[in-house]
């Protein structure tokens, strides 16, 4: 028989899986908004996710978001999921050590993530390829498509915050 505990933990990170699986569908089934921008919605899910559930099990779901959005890539070589990981894993232990776990942490940690992704992706993919006109895609493509990802940020923050509140374990910190 399964432990009450282990039970609410197994049920809370299998809602949260399949948070991440509407998220990468979302992200690459639907439409792009006005303009052809594409929004990050795995990224700052990844970063959520880590920041309530801490360092180990967030590397693991940003594996796994990482994994959902390598496999609708051109190219899946598995460094989104290596990136998501890793910021993932670095959220976690922001948020255990130094940060306060609220949408002004959430705002930061994804605004620097999805910079640092964006920005990654921009320098990797178009300077690197030497595209004619790698500096107008930046300002015109990638600086879009960061704000509109960060509009996101208080509807995910707090659709996971509820996801925590409802199967918390009794003795774990509150939100």
């Amino acid at each position: 028989m399964i432990e009450q505990g282990t039970k609410t933990l197994l049920i809370r990170r299998g809602v949260l899986v399949l948070l991440l699986l509407g998220a990468g569908i979302l992200q690459s089934c639907v439409l792009p908004f006005a303009g052809g921008f594409h929004v990050y919605y795995l990224l700052p899910l990844c970063v959520v996710i880590a920041m309530f559930e801490k360092e180990i099990p967030g590397a693991v779901f940003g594996i796994v978001g990482g994994c959902l959005w390598d496999l609708t890539t051109a190219i899946p070589d598995g460094a989104t999921a290596l990136f998501l990981a890793v910021i993932g894993a670095l959220c976690g232990l922001l948020t255990r050590y130094f940060l306060r776990n609220n949408l002004a942490s959430a705002y930061l940690l994804s605004g620097v993530a999805t910079l640092i992704f964006s920005v990654g992706h921009w320098f990797f993919f178009v300077v690197l390829t030497q595209t004619p006109g790698s500096a107008a895609a930046l300002v015109k493509f990638y600086l879009p498509q960061m704000l509109l990802t960060l509009l996101i940020v208080p509807f995910v923050y707090f659709i996971v915050r509820a996801i925590e509140k409802e199967f918390r374990l009794p003795g774990e910190a509150r939100y």
